[in-house]
């Protein structure tokens, strides 16, 4: 179901960074190669996620978008 989400949000709004929330990352998964910019994931976070880590997250990508 995730992949069919990013693969929508990437036709629809094409450009859009996508933030992608995990209970499951690992150090060793990368989010930067070609199959993730493809869907539009410009950065990862795992779960739970404290407020700190995600604003400054959040503001990266606004900031690297515009």
């Amino acid at each position: 179901r995730g992949m069919e989400l990013l693969r929508s949000v990437a036709e629809r709004w094409p450009g859009t960074p996508v933030l992608v929330l995990s209970p499951t990352l690992f150090s060793h998964v990368r989010f930067d190669g070609p199959c993730a910019r493809l869907l539009g994931v410009a950065g990862a976070l795992p779960k739970p996620v404290g407020r700190d880590a995600l604003v400054s997250t959040v503001s990266s990508l606004l900031t690297r978008s515009q």
